[in-house]
């Protein structure tokens, strides 16, 4: 719950591609369906301080 404070913009281009900002990290999260993977996989992956993390696919994310 603490991420949520970080949170500084959202984009939703459609129903299935949301992005968002997480401090100064671009979170691609897709659309509707398995969050609780998806956040499971960013809190994994938010340390590894990459600029984006893609978990619109949480079985195979993408950081770069």
């Amino acid at each position: 719950e603490t991420q949520r404070a970080t949170v500084t913009e959202i984009t939703v281009t459609s129903a299935s591609l949301v992005t968002f900002k997480l401090g100064a990290v671009q979170v691609v999260w897709g659309g509707q369906g398995r969050e609780d993977t998806k956040l499971k996989v960013l809190q994994a992956l938010l340390p590894t301080k990459p600029a984006v993390i893609d978990v619109s696919a949480p079985d195979t994310p993408v950081t770069r």
